[in-house]
């Protein structure tokens, strides 16, 4: 297959990652903490945002394919560009929102108003860095991702060097053995076994499971069905779930390591999904999903704490509605608007180089505009 990003194994990914963080958040909110024994909601809903670190990596990489295809001129900027305008206009929206509504930062808890330094440590997606409280609580992952998207450009050209398929799952590897030569050299007892190692670290290889899907995305021939697709996503977060059990740090550590791994080296071996209502249901639930996931908390919020008093159908209705209606302005009131002027920047930006590069190898009266046009369709 080539490098495309409109899969719909790939829709199936994310909407099953989505889906996950908000059913077992709706769950939290009616203070349901496990499933049964010891497994508990918080090691399912967190899985979802594994999921979403390895289909964020994969699909950004692939998008890096498209653009470099084309062109590889100002690659890093115009990817930057487009990151920015794609992340930050609805997370800073969902902020600004959620405090003029003096929301909590999750459902069920009190409000409380975060401080300015805390407000623009939000803004700027930098809490993991000033040790701020997420606001709202779903948050906490968008700066790993936003930090991540500093080397995931470098680590395409460094992929795209050297094709060798094993060259990322050895990168992966060197990247799990330092983390965990990091711990071992770290002074802490087993309940503390994470001192000492970033947070923004612990996640990589997560990501990089991304980056392996990606190397082996076009040289993968995808000869399992499709249903086979589900029953590993589902088998992985089983795995993340189980080892939670343990209440063991490191088995509960390296088990999200080793689902993310799962994902990656597997997401190119099934066929693509036919056509049918559940490939519909995940192209719509991927295409609003940042909204789903930013803005589910607010809907939450609003049908089961203010309306609490409400007979439950009536809360469930409220939610329902709300599930829907906020991820639809949220994407076409700010996100894809946002999109589009990312891109045009980023285009100008790609047309600019061009025109340069044409004029310093023709002369100032050298025609740019055959240059102009093609970096303006591929970008």
């Amino acid at each position: 297959m080539s490098a495309k990003t409109d899969s719909a194994n790939l829709d199936f990914l994310r909407a099953y990652a989505v889906l996950t963080v908000y059913f077992g958040h709706a769950l939290q909110v009616f203070h349901i903490e496990k499933i049964f024994g010891r497994v508990t909601i918080y090691d399912f809903a967190q899985t979802g945002v594994l999921i979403f670190f390895v289909h964020t990596s994969l699909v950004l990489m692939l998008s890096l394919d498209r653009l470099c295809t084309a062109s590889c001129s100002r690659l890093f900027t115009v990817f930057y560009i487009r990151r920015v305008f794609r992340i930050y206009p609805l997370s800073i929206a969902t902020v600004l929102v959620m405090l003029a509504a003096r929301a909590p930062a999750f459902p069920d808890l009190v409000y409380s108003r975060p401080r300015f330094l805390a407000v623009l440590s939000n803004l700027a997606l930098t809490q993991n860095l000033t040790r701020s409280g997420s606001y709202p609580a779903v948050l906490w992952s968008l700066p790993y991702e936003v930090q991540m998207y500093i080397v995931l450009p470098l680590l395409f050209v460094i992929v795209r060097r050297f094709s060798s398929s094993w060259l990322p799952i050895c990168l992966w590897a060197f990247d799990v053995a330092f983390i965990v030569v990091m711990w071992i050299v770290t002074p802490a007892n087993a309940s503390e076994w994470l001192k000492g190692v970033p947070l923004v670290l612990q996640y990589t290889p997560c990501f990089l499971a991304g980056v392996i899907g990606y190397r082996l995305w076009s040289a993968t021939r995808r000869i399992l069905p499709f249903f086979g697709w589900p029953t590993v996503i589902t088998s992985c977060v089983a795995l993340r779930v189980l080892a939670g059990m343990t209440s063991i740090p490191q088995a509960t550590t390296l088990s999200k390591w080793l689902a993310c791994l799962i994902l990656g080296l597997t997401v190119s071996q099934f066929r693509e999904i036919g056509s049918g209502w559940i490939r519909t249901f995940a192209a719509i639930i991927a295409k609003y999903s940042y909204g789903i996931y930013l803005g589910h908390s607010m809907a939450f919020w609003i049908a089961f704490i203010l309306l609490r008093h409400n007979h439950l159908w009536i809360q469930g209705g409220v939610c329902l509605a709300l599930s829907i209606l906020i991820p639809l302005a949220m994407y076409h009131g700010v996100e894809k608007p946002m999109i589009a002027v990312g891109l045009r920047l980023a285009a100008g930006t790609a047309k600019s180089v061009a025109a340069t590069a044409t004029l310093d190898r023709s002369g100032t009266n050298g025609q740019v505009t055959d240059a102009s046009q093609a970096h303006e369709v591929t970008v």
